[in-house]
């Protein structure tokens, strides 16, 4: 008899050196940035411009010329999951780990 067995991991599992910022604007993959590599990263689109910044393990949006800014007010991010969404300009940064399938298939 198949036995199938599911393996769930808490959000912290993998290290922080393993966790990569996904960007997406409009639902495409745009970038993918190392979370433990200090970088910034402009973003202009037809929508608008967002400025990231990845430092000391953590992005966040320092700037973005919508009109209400909450992205940019929005705490730094650091954990696997946690997201900052600019909804005028469509742009979304999440963490993820290195190994997930949402790499994968940003990947290919």
């Amino acid at each position: 008899i198949p036995v199938a067995m599911l393996v769930f991991g808490s959000p912290d599992s993998g290290s922080a050196s393993d966790a990569m910022v996904v960007i997406t604007v409009d639902g495409v993959p745009y970038n993918t940035l190392v979370l433990n590599e200090d970088t910034e990263l402009d973003i202009v689109s037809e929508n608008g411009s967002n400025h990231i910044i990845v430092r000391d393990g953590q992005a966040w949006i320092s700037d973005a010329d919508c009109p209400e800014k909450i992205c940019v007010d929005h705490n730094p991010i650091s954990k696997e999951g946690e997201q900052i969404v600019c909804l005028p300009h469509k742009v979304v940064i999440e963490i993820v780990n290195a190994g997930s399938s949402e790499i994968d298939s940003l990947s290919q």
